[in-house]
C-alpha cells in the first residue's frame, strides 16, 4: 500500500466567504476591503493548512450556488 503525503504550508491559507447578494454584487464590482464588505453582509474567514483542505471548501461553497449567494475568495484586504 503506498502512503501519499500531503505537504502543509508554513502559514495558513486563509479563505473569507462573502454572503449575500449584495456583497457579492460588490465584489463582482471590484470591492475587495472587508470592512465595506462587511457594510453589506457577513464576510467569514476559514484557515487551512494544505491547498488540497482549500480546494475542497472551496469546491464545497461552489456547490451551493443557487440556493445560497456565496463566494469563496483569498484576495480581500483588511
Amino acid at each position: 500500500m503506498t502512503q501519499t503525503s500531503i505537504l502543509q504550508c508554513p502559514t495558513p491559507l486563509e479563505v473569507a466567504v462573502i454572503l449575500g447578494t449584495k456583497g457579492v454584487d460588490a465584489y463582482y464590482r471590484g470591492e475587495i476591503r472587508i470592512d465595506t464588505l462587511l457594510g453589506l453582509g457577513p464576510v467569514k474567514t476559514f484557515n487551512f493548512l494544505t491547498v488540497p483542505e482549500v480546494n475542497a471548501f472551496i469546491q464545497g461553497v461552489d456547490a451551493t450556488q443557487g440556493f445560497l449567494d456565496a463566494l469563496a475568495t483569498d484576495d480581500l484586504r483588511r
